[in-house]
């Protein structure tokens, strides 16, 4: 459950532990909109908003942790280190539509990339998880802090 900003005690950190809560978190912190839920195989993994004072799109997904085996995986990457793993074909159909790619993770931070950025970087370097099959990576230097 995320805590209302108006009732957090400064200095503390949200808890977000879903979905969920992480499109609350970002609608509090970014004046936004509902576009659409994006689901894989009957699931859904999150959600098209739209920024209401510029009319931008991003793709939320809310991320459990980083892909900490990035490097080792692939040594010959630039930017290596950690990443994070998004589903290929979201990535692709961001980038086609001009939609940004949001992760928020559990400490409530939220980084964003752009998708078409993604997608070049794993043309180039295929990037593919070597043990989730459809999943690719773009290096955690390259996502912008977004709060």
């Amino acid at each position: 459950m995320v805590i209302p900003i108006n009732e957090r005690v400064e200095g503390s950190v949200p808890v977000i532990g879903n979905l969920h809560d992480a499109l609350v978190l970002f609608k509090e912190n970014i004046s936004s909109r509902k576009l659409e839920e994006v689901t894989l195989k009957g699931r859904r993994v999150g959600e098209i908003l739209v920024r209401n004072a510029t009319n931008e799109k991003y793709l939320i997904l809310y991320k459990r942790e980083k892909y900490l085996y990035f490097g080792r995986h692939f040594p010959d990457v630039p930017d290596g280190g950690q990443a994070i793993i998004a589903n290929m074909k979201l990535v692709y159909h961001c980038a086609l539509n001009d939609i940004k790619l949001v992760s928020i993770f559990p400490d409530g931070r939220a980084y964003g990339c752009d998708a078409m950025e993604f997608w070049k970087f794993y043309e180039i370097y295929q990037t593919e998880h070597p043990h989730l099959a459809g999943e690719i990576a773009y290096p955690f230097r390259l996502w912008a802090r977004l709060f």
